[in-house]
């Protein structure tokens, strides 16, 4: 098991609170007292004592339980079977026209109010059920950011987005300020596959950018990841730039180390204070801005993509450096503990040899003339 620091942040000595009784802070600032009922399964069971929750909160909790038993999804296929059941002449108007009531409007009502509450409750448990047991600051919740938030929480009805919602509510109680309101503003119009789609491509991150020409091959075998690059382009998430390069450094150990994906950490190997500014010259760069990046820290659940480090490998061998990837095991403030750290190979043989270059460039050539390959056709970079 390996130990190493992966951003070094100052820190500060702050009072520490239960988690749950800080989620509780937030939940009220923005669906009310009842955020009481909501997370009192969750209470109870820190404290292990069934006398903190009172005869009323009981009653209340179990009623916020049993949605539990019949999710949003559930509640809206019981209104849509309902409203089958219902279309008969006698709701309409002499004109063909649909007679809205005081009981119309109050039925409408409730199902919504009860959806969105339903919903919220969801995303809140899932919240609670990431801090459990856990200790975080003692701080003010941002009221701005919590009407935002549950404004937008109250519409989120698919279960997927719903854990996705609960990982941002958890996250910003452990550190306010993780998740901007613009991030939560382009989050509400992201759809379930949207989501999925963009936690998918995270797989090819590398720091806070994606090697477009390392992704070649996977383009072309994947045509559909060339048309989410751009959709997310498009909506904020992502970025090119012509001008500036990241320039990365190793530490005095000669190691360099960033979270990647799925729980796990990419780690350079190199020289004491080597600088790898060449690394990426000649590379074609999409940046991961601001939401992207917050949105990327929620993107836990993919695997690495070995073929991606792979070529990132290479690139790394030409400075004489090493690519490894490590599971992260637990955090200590800075720093990181990991398991099954293993190298990961170059794509390919990376030949320091001029000769060696030119042979292989050279049988390159006579597979493309072979291969009859036109100019728009990929080509194998030598």
């Amino acid at each position: 098991m390996a130990e190493f620091n992966l951003v070094k942040v100052p820190g500060e000595v702050a009072v520490k609170v239960p988690a749950l009784d800080k989620l509780l802070d937030y939940v009220a600032s923005g669906v009310g007292a009842i955020a009481g009922p909501m997370l009192a399964p969750w209470r109870a069971s820190r404290e292990g004592k069934a006398r903190i929750i009172t005869a009323e909160t009981d009653a209340k909790a179990r009623q916020i339980q049993a949605t539990k038993e019949g999710s949003t999804s559930q509640l809206i296929a019981k209104a849509q079977a309902e409203a089958r059941e219902s279309v008969v002449p006698d709701k309409l108007e002499s004109d063909g026209s649909l007679r809205i009531g005081p009981s119309e409007i109050q039925n409408a009502m409730e199902f919504q109010a009860k959806k969105r509450l339903m919903n919220v409750g969801a995303i809140a448990g899932h919240a609670a059920e990431e801090l459990k047991g856990k200790e975080v600051s003692d701080h003010d919740p941002d009221p701005d950011w919590a009407a935002r938030f549950f404004d937008g929480a109250q519409d989120v009805s698919s279960e997927e987005l719903q854990k996705l919602w609960g990982r941002i509510l958890a996250g910003e109680v452990k550190s306010p300020g993780q998740t901007s309101l613009r991030t939560l503003s382009i989050l509400r119009n992201m759809t379930q596959k949207e989501a999925q789609d963009f936690s998918n491509l995270m797989r090819f991150r590398f720091v806070d950018f994606i090697l477009i020409g390392a992704l070649q091959k996977v383009l072309v075998e994947h045509s559909d990841l060339g048309k989410l690059i751009i959709h997310f382009f498009d909506i904020g998430l992502l970025s090119e730039s012509t001008t500036w390069q990241p320039i990365i450094t190793l530490e005095d150990d000669g190691k360099w180390g960033v979270e990647h994906c799925c729980g796990h950490a990419l780690i350079i190997e190199g020289r004491p204070g080597q600088c790898l500014k060449d690394l990426l010259k000649d590379s074609n760069i999409l940046f991961i801005i601001a939401a992207g990046k917050e949105l990327a820290k929620l993107c836990n659940h993919q695997q690495p993509d070995e073929e991606y480090l792979s070529h990132l490998a290479s690139l790394l061998a030409k400075q004489d450096c090493k690519l490894k990837l490590g599971k992260i095991l637990e955090r200590h403030d800075n720093n990181c503990q990991f398991s099954d750290i293993r190298t990961i190979e170059p794509f390919g043989h990376i030949e320091k040899s001029p000769i060696a270059y030119l042979k292989r460039l050279a049988l390159t050539h006579l597979w493309d003339l072979f291969s009859h390959r036109d100019d728009s056709s990929p080509r194998r970079i030598p």
